[in-house]
């Protein structure tokens, strides 16, 4: 399994991709709840992984350059996450997978980035 880390300062979202050793063409954006760690995020993307499904866990606050509080979610930081998956990873199947507050935003993301049926990101 390969392994990279984003931040939002460079990448414009921060995150943890887990891919499996043989690529995918498919992705799984993981959106966690209220816990600021990423690391119940990064073991559901590692998951995916061990399924061959790209995983990518995205944090929505308290890392750096993000909220503090899950009260100022910035939707535009899933455009790079989606960005980098369609255009680094060539992975054209991108679905959202959110728990608890992270379900929310995964509908707000999925309907953020995909308009008239169409991807934006």
């Amino acid at each position: 399994m390969k392994h990279e880390d984003f931040n939002f300062p460079q990448h414009g979202f921060a995150g943890h991709l887990a891919e499996p050793d043989e690529g995918s063409d498919r992705a799984v954006i993981v959106i966690m709840g209220g816990e600021q760690s990423l690391l119940p995020g990064i073991k559901f993307a590692e998951r995916f992984a061990d399924y061959g499904i790209t995983g990518l866990a995205v944090s929505l606050f308290g890392a750096e350059g993000l909220p503090d509080s899950p009260d100022r979610i910035p939707l535009d930081m899933f455009l790079p996450a989606v960005r980098h998956l369609r255009e680094k990873k060539q992975i054209e199947h991108i679905s959202v997978y959110g728990q608890s507050m992270g379900s929310i935003f995964a509908v707000l993301a999925a309907q953020y980035l995909w308009k008239n049926g169409r991807p934006t990101g």
